[in-house]
């Protein structure tokens, strides 16, 4: 959360509610909503949810890994398991 915090390119980054996935969502309006490349939500079902609060114009964008074969916890489960 920090790193996302402190890149210049972001405006302001929350975690979101457990029970509530577009509380923050809602109330900061955000021009976009990136989702991680391993995120459980999709586009379509975020984009229809999004329209639904009334966030028509909050463009949905999926981000891709940095490096695909590095830093993805299926990578250090399985590593941890080989031990």
């Amino acid at each position: 959360m920090e790193m996302v915090r402190n890149c210049r390119l972001v405006d302001e980054a929350v975690l979101g509610s457990e029970k509530d996935f577009y509380e923050h969502i809602k109330a900061f309006k955000p021009d976009v909503v990136c989702l991680g490349y391993d995120q459980w939500a999709d586009e379509e079902s975020v984009r229809g949810d999004l329209n639904r609060v009334g966030l028509s114009k909050t463009q949905v964008i999926r981000l891709k890994p940095h490096e695909a074969s590095r830093a993805k916890s299926t990578i250090a489960k399985k590593r941890s398991v080989d031990f």
